[in-house]
């Protein structure tokens, strides 16, 4: 009976002494080697994930910022080899003998003839979005500049974008390529200074012409892809009901909410990893502003736009199902479950004609965003209900209630050529102040005019 009792204890440590440990979930950088193959996740159409091969061809070190390094990768299948990297793929997850690398991130650009990518270290993701405390005053430097051009627009968010570390290699001898014989790695490194974040399609809805220009042109240059879009599109959606009994999923479409309802105005990408209720995706940042309160929404794809200059995911945001809380430059994070508080802006409109129209914005809660949007949504209401160009007159009347600091009044009269922009001016003014100023951060809790 000993003996058998012993033996039974030898065999148990072998056992444990031969069996493998758990495999990692995550694949680091430093196992990654040229030739290397995995498979993406994304979403082409609908919101059925596809998967695409994925073919590595190095490392780049210090590619989009000091010890911020990209793994270089071919993409192949599905409708890439006609579409390249598409506007949209962002945060699209890459697994590698079934463990998680990372994030299709980057892309070469425009014109590129073959769908070449940066992906973005999953280690990096999580590292980055780490939760934090709330943003600190942005101060003069997030202040927008009124009454708000495009360039005005464009030169705020630069600025804001600014107060980070340099985004990218400038030349190639910032970086180098790791895992190519020497010959190879200067050609590498140079392709690595092209490489910039693939653009994040930006729908509009209600927004006219003039309006949708500013807008468009101005976040242009940030990297975004602005096109008309329809509003919420959660009755829309085909598996809606379906869908919202089932977790997020990585290669799912994501949204960014930044204004609903009778305007809308949001982001789209993928969805990299879903951590119990946290979810990173991405691969780079919305905007780089660090802790945010943005509505994480579910994302639908209606169709792929072909370009030769960049294809795009002609897609739109649904309903709220959590919060971005982390905007950094490695990746977007929050976590699923209530949507965060928004600054409803209540407009009623009566118009030279007797016409009476009420409107209704969500805007995000934001020390720049906020009076941006709300400017826009302003300059849009009344110049689609009245003259945009010409002499008219606008009588303006309201209150923006301030937290713990009680109702800011206005009462004002505006006439002349575009006085659309005297009254929207007018009102965002003090808010811009107010929520940019350098002793106290202030949360704006409505406004109704």
């Amino acid at each position: 009976m000993k003996l058998r009792t012993l033996c039974s204890v030898f065999l148990l440590g072998l056992l444990a002494a031969t069996w493998p440990s758990a495999v990692p979930l995550y694949m680091s950088i430093d196992e990654v080697r040229p030739g290397m193959t995995g498979v993406g996740r994304t979403v082409f159409e609908g919101d059925r994930v596809d998967e695409f091969k994925v073919h590595i061809l190095g490392v780049l070190r210090n590619v989009s910022a000091p010890k911020r390094d990209l793994v270089l990768a071919r993409l192949e299948g599905g409708p890439l080899a006609n579409t390249g990297v598409i506007a949209g793929m962002s945060g699209s997850p890459v697994y590698v003998d079934g463990r998680l690398l990372g994030a299709v991130a980057f892309s070469l650009g425009q014109f590129s003839k073959e769908p070449i990518a940066g992906i973005t270290p999953i280690a990096e993701m999580i590292e980055a979005a780490d939760p934090a405390s709330s943003r600190a005053p942005v101060n003069n430097k997030g202040r927008i500049s009124l009454p708000i051009t495009r360039e005005a627009m464009a030169a705020a968010l630069g600025r804001v974008f600014a107060r980070f570390e340099r985004p990218f290699a400038d030349s190639h001898s910032d970086l180098s390529l790791a895992g190519l014989a020497p010959s190879l790695r200067d050609r590498g490194a140079q392709l690595g200074v092209t490489l910039r974040p693939i653009a994040t399609p930006l729908s509009l809805a209600g927004f006219h012409g003039a309006t949708r220009d500013i807008i468009a042109g101005a976040f242009r240059d940030s990297g975004f892809v602005a096109f008309a879009g329809a509003g919420d599109s959660s009755d829309m959606i085909p598996s809606r009901v379906e869908a919202a009994k089932q977790p997020l999923r990585p290669g799912d479409a994501v949204g960014v909410n930044l204004i609903t309802g009778d305007l809308s105005m949001g982001a789209t990408g993928t969805v990299t990893e879903v951590d119990g209720d946290k979810v990173y995706a991405f691969g780079h940042p919305l905007y780089n502003l660090g802790p945010t309160q943005f509505p994480m929404t579910r994302a639908y794809v209606y169709t792929l736009l072909p370009s030769l200059a960049s294809s795009m995911k002609v897609a739109m945001t649904g309903e709220t199902i959590g919060t971005f809380k982390q905007d950094r430059s490695t990746a977007i994070a929050g976590t699923l479950g209530d949507g965060p508080p928004l600054v409803p802006v209540n407009v009623s409109l009566r118009t030279a004609r007797g016409l009476e129209k009420k409107f209704r914005f969500d805007i995000v809660h934001d020390q720049m965003f906020t009076p941006l949007l709300t400017y826009v949504s302003l300059l849009n209401t009344l110049s689609a209900y009245e003259r945009e160009f010409g002499a008219a007159t606008f009588s303006v009347k309201g209150t923006a209630t301030v937290r713990r600091h009680g109702d800011l009044s206005f009462e004002d009269v505006f006439t002349g050529d575009s006085p659309s922009v005297g009254a929207a001016t007018y009102i965002v003014s003090p808010l811009n102040f107010l929520l940019s100023n350098d002793f106290e951060q202030v949360e704006l809790d409505k406004v109704d005019l």
